[in-house]
C-alpha cells in the first residue's frame, strides 16, 4: 500500500464523535470540519500505549523486545500512523510532502556534519 492508498483508506474509517464536530459556513453550504483536539488526544495517547510497552520492556532490562512485544509496537505504531495521518488530512497535507518537506529540514540541518 502506498502513503496515498493509505490516506484515502483510512479516512474512509474516520468516523468522530459527535461532540467534536462543529458547522462551518462554506459559501452557502454548512459542511462538518472535525475538531483537532479529538486528533491530538488520539494521537497522545497511541503514544502513549507505544511508551507502555517499552516501559515495561524496560523493566525487564533485557536488551531486545520479544516477539509479542514487537507484535503490540506494530499495531499501536498503525494507531498512531492512523491519528497522524488524520491530521495531516484535515489540514490538507498529503503524508508524501510531509516527508519530503522531513527530508529537506533533516538535510539542512545534518548537511555539514
Amino acid at each position: 500500500m502506498t502513503n496515498e492508498e493509505y490516506q484515502v483508506w483510512s479516512k474512509s474509517t474516520a468516523k468522530y464523535p459527535q461532540s467534536f464536530v462543529d458547522q462551518q459556513l462554506d459559501g452557502d453550504d454548512w459542511k462538518p470540519r472535525t475538531f483537532p483536539f479529538y486528533l491530538l488526544l488520539g494521537l497522545c495517547g497511541e503514544c502513549g500505549e507505544v511508551t507502555e510497552i517499552f516501559k515495561k520492556f524496560a523493566r525487564r532490562g533485557v536488551e531486545e523486545l520479544n516477539q509479542e512485544e514487537k507484535d503490540k509496537v506494530k499495531l499501536e505504531l498503525g494507531d498512531v500512523l492512523w491519528y497522524f495521518t488524520q491530521i495531516a488530512t484535515e489540514l490538507g497535507l498529503t503524508l508524501s510532502e510531509i516527508m519530503e518537506a522531513n527530508k529537506h529540514k533533516l538535510e539542512e540541518r545534518y548537511s555539514g556534519r
